[in-house]
């Protein structure tokens, strides 16, 4: 049973649909950053669901949002020290697979083209970007992004591409739309509420037990 949470939790680190989130702190006193919830309807294997991102400061926490090969919801926090933490709900376990943020530490592995189109989603103006690793076209994405709700970046797909776009749109990123290659809906914002948030939605809750430390 324990193996077969850690394969779990493994499976969340590399394939959840969100992955990771980031914001560059050194932005923060230039703008005004978004601190709320916003809720996504998402498309995954056939399947639609419901998955929200939570964002205070620094501090970031995605729910709901599927597996590649599992259906079950995940968790991924990111602290106010950009720990990473993973979390099954239905389990009550998580676990910290040892793994910061280096949000000040760009690779430039991942290119976002602009491809001219412009879609407005809850009201928010965001233009499509063509997202590609450098190293794989597996994750490419076309990215509805707005500048609208400050330095928030959350990249479907890949754990630290969020560090890249912070490093590469300095006057905001976020993404309300993610299509893949074929025009197809995977996540879209339905709704976007701005509210004051408690610290410890942005650690483990109590009643969740913890996990051997170290990679999945």
């Amino acid at each position: 049973m324990f193996t077969n949470e850690r394969l779990l939790m493994g499976r969340l680190c590399v394939a959840t649909a969100v992955a990771a989130m980031s914001l560059h702190p050194m932005r923060l006193a230039a703008q005004s950053p978004f601190e709320g919830v916003v809720t996504f309807e998402t498309h995954t294997r056939g399947q639609v669901g419901t998955s929200t991102l939570s964002v205070k400061g620094t501090r970031f926490r995605a729910d709901g949002w599927q597996m590649d090969r599992d259906p079950r919801g995940g968790t991924v926090i990111v602290d106010s020290k950009g720990d990473l933490i993973l979390g099954s709900a239905e389990r009550k376990a998580y676990m910290r697979p040892g793994t910061h943020m280096k949000l000040d530490k760009p690779t430039y592995s991942i290119s976002f083209t602009k491809t001219g189109r412009s879609d407005n989603v809850l009201g928010y103006k965001c233009d499509y970007y063509a997202m590609h690793g450098k190293s794989s076209d597996r994750e490419d994405r076309d990215l509805c992004v707005t500048k609208a709700l400050g330095p928030v970046t959350m990249i479907p797909g890949n754990p630290f591409a969020g560090v890249e776009a912070t490093a590469q749109f300095p006057n905001g990123f976020f993404v309300l739309k993610t299509l893949d290659k074929n025009g197809n809906v995977l996540a879209v914002a339905t709704k976007v509420e701005r509210k004051p948030l408690s610290d410890d939605l942005f650690e483990p809750p109590a009643d969740w037990r913890e996990m051997g430390r170290g990679r999945p």
